[in-house]
């Protein structure tokens, strides 16, 4: 890889690209050092697990030399996949095929899109799918508890390390990166993407919604985000024993030069704030407990339309959903807590390299690359180097791409606020009128309690203000990306994929938000039509 192509690389003009579900992981522009921790990684760990499952060649299974054949690429510092791969991929898969993928991965199908269903790869994906499942159930079990011990001791080794310490220790943390996304991937791959369709496919001759069906769970990391920030709004918990579980997170924590909540807890005390202006009765405990018995009434509903030949299949299906879809958020912590310790890593070394001259400032340190940092930090011309890469940083910061194209992507512009409707994908059902409120940074906690929050992406630290929301729609997403699933288990109706929402509305607007039909209708504009920062 050349240092023009490091965060906007070349695209063969067939390929057809997708930021959708990638941006919630990764978002905004990567710095040198966030995608080459990041774009080898996902890119090694999908051809093996694609390679456990027998539909990818040994020779397929390494990562090509030549970018444009990857599956994953970074354009104007935004990465994507190629989505006719993964379309290739589902042509080999029993149960599913390349136009099934496209739509479970960005809701629709390439143009002039054709699938061509490889049968000869069943049979060894059949044999391999389900012990690739016991696998993936017990390594998510196993790595959750593991990682989060080693994510501990880091924490409290690293501030004082020296520099050979530090380095060793960054190196550590780019592996455990890199086992705990294979974890992940494994689990998407063979449990919770496989559950879901499952689902859907024996909730669509039903009048039952799959997306009541996916909610009440309980269990789910996000979840335990505003549980416990409730509890430190009642004074059943401080703020210390929150940060120490889940410190990791905070605004755009898929970067690595992003500032967490273990870094800096304001947000934390402002939202704890917030909830204590709430009334006892919106306990999330509570609310939680009856989605569940909701969702086991429903389940009884839905069986009860089945045709009693089916509803033994009806019945595995609900206990592999139960199983299956809350460990999308299990593994996330892992990958999360790594890369927390590949940043407190990073900026020590930054630090130290600043202190003796080798980088002009310790921020330096994200415009190197990990191989970089790996073989002992920059060298006598890097000064230069990372100036160059800087200023490409700052101006991909300034173009805004389509959330899909074919070959090269080009900046896109912003929508006119004219429009009074903007249309996604409805992920969890239910309709709400009500105030916008427009944030682009979680760490914004500005508004009140009961707004419809409008947002390009979320992540985890996201979900301590979808609590305080009526409604949530983002530019970007899927059925089980971030925002839908966090949405279902607050109960509170999700359109995602909108494409642009927080450019065509802005805070103070009156919406209508219908998580059935994915419309979300623009009733008044606001007359100052401020939008939040």
């Amino acid at each position: 890889m050349t240092d023009r192509e490091l965060l906007s690389q070349q695209s063969r003009h067939d390929s057809f690209w997708s930021t959708t579900n990638l941006a919630e992981a990764i978002p905004g522009v990567s710095t040198p050092l966030n995608w080459t921790l990041w774009g080898p990684t996902i890119e090694g760990n999908t051809r093996r697990i694609f390679r456990i499952l027998g539909v990818l060649s040994a020779e397929d299974t390494a990562i090509p030399a030549d970018r444009k054949q990857w599956a994953y690429g970074v354009f104007y510092g935004r990465p994507a996949f190629r989505v006719d791969f993964f379309c290739d991929m589902g042509d080999r898969l029993p149960g599913t095929n390349g136009r099934a993928v496209a739509h479970q991965l960005m809701s629709h199908v390439p143009p002039d899109f054709q699938s061509h269903p490889l049968r000869r790869y069943y049979p060894v994906a059949a044999l391999r799918m389900p012990i690739a499942f016991v696998r993936a159930i017990r390594l998510s079990r196993t790595g959750r508890y593991g990682t989060d011990r080693w994510w501990r001791e880091s924490l409290r080794v690293v501030p004082t390390a020296d520099e050979v310490a530090t380095r060793a220790a960054f190196a550590q943390a780019v592996q455990q990166f890199r086992d705990s996304l294979f974890r992940h991937g494994l689990a998407f791959f063979v449990a919770v993407q496989p559950a879901y369709d499952f689902l859907n496919r024996l909730a669509a001759g039903t009048p039952v919604d799959a997306g009541e069906l996916m909610k009440g769970y309980g269990g789910h990391e996000e979840v335990a985000i505003i549980e416990d920030l409730w509890a430190c709004s009642r004074g059943r918990m401080n703020i210390d024993s929150f940060l120490d579980k889940h410190g990791y997170h905070g605004a755009g924590e898929g970067q690595i030069s992003a500032t967490v909540w273990r870094e800096d807890p304001s947000t934390v005390a402002e939202l704890i704030k917030r909830y204590q202006s709430m009334p006892d009765d919106a306990d999330p405990s509570s609310a939680a407990s009856d989605r569940m018995r909701q969702r086991q009434l429903l389940e009884k509903q839905f069986l009860s339309t089945l045709p009693a030949r089916r509803r033994i299949l009806g019945r595995a299906v609900l206990r592999l959903a139960r199983l299956c879809i809350p460990l999308r958020g299990v593994n996330k912590v892992g990958f999360v807590q790594s890369l927390d310790i590949a940043r407190i890593t990073a900026k020590r070394l930054g630090l130290l390299m600043a202190a003796d001259g080798r980088l002009r400032q310790a921020e330096d340190i994200f415009f190197l690359t990990v191989d970089e940092i790996l073989a002992g930090g920059p060298d006598s011309d890097s000064a230069e180097l990372i100036r160059e890469r800087r200023a490409a940083y700052d101006r991909y910061h300034d173009l805004a791409l389509p959330s899909s194209w074919r070959g090269m992507p080009a900046p896109v512009p912003v929508r006119p606020g004219a429009v009074d409707e903007v249309v996604g994908i409805g992920v969890s059902p239910g309709t709400v009128e009500g105030i916008a409120r427009v944030v682009l940074n979680p760490s914004d906690v500005a508004g009140e309690p009961g707004e419809v929050l409008i947002a390009h992406t979320t992540d985890p630290s996201w979900a301590s203000v979808m609590f305080l929301s009526a409604a949530l729609v983002t530019d970007i997403g899927g059925p089980l990306s971030h925002a839908a699933i966090v949405a279902r288990e607050l109960g509170i109706p999700c359109v995602v994929d909108t494409q642009d929402s927080t450019t065509v509305i802005n805070s103070g607007d009156r919406v209508s938000v219908n998580g059935t039909t994915g419309k979300v209708t623009i009733k008044s504009r606001c007359t100052s039509n401020a939008t939040a920062e």
